[in-house]
């Protein structure tokens, strides 16, 4: 019998994938526990692979102006500023879809 397919649609565009798998390499050899979580979803931002919807106002600016770089702290604090009830959350979701086609193994280490 043949096993359904069941895909994440936090990444709706196949092409960013190699995107989210670039990103993810830089945390490579680390454990994929809550705070690596949380930490991949600040460098999508960082490197403008996920957009937040509630942009905090002194921020918008630097979020709308493509040619300017997105330092690592300010992309914590507009994640932060998302208030989730599960941040790390934000981070599985993320890298689910790499996870599931077999492009990385991010896991948690026991």
């Amino acid at each position: 019998m043949s096993k359904l397919w069941s895909i994440s649609t936090t990444v709706r565009n196949p092409s960013r994938l190699t995107d989210f798998l670039r990103v993810l390499k830089q945390l490579e050899g680390t454990s994929f526990n809550g705070e690596t979580q949380v930490r991949y979803q600040i460098l999508l931002t960082k490197e403008r692979l996920y957009k937040p919807t509630n942009i905090p106002a002194q921020h918008r600016d630097l979020f709308e102006d493509l040619t300017r770089e997105i330092p690592y702290e300010i992309a914590k604090i507009v994640f932060e500023y998302q208030d989730y009830v599960d941040p790390s959350m934000r981070g599985r979701q993320s890298v689910n879809p790499l996870y599931k086609f077999g492009f990385s193994v991010a896991k948690a280490s026991l």
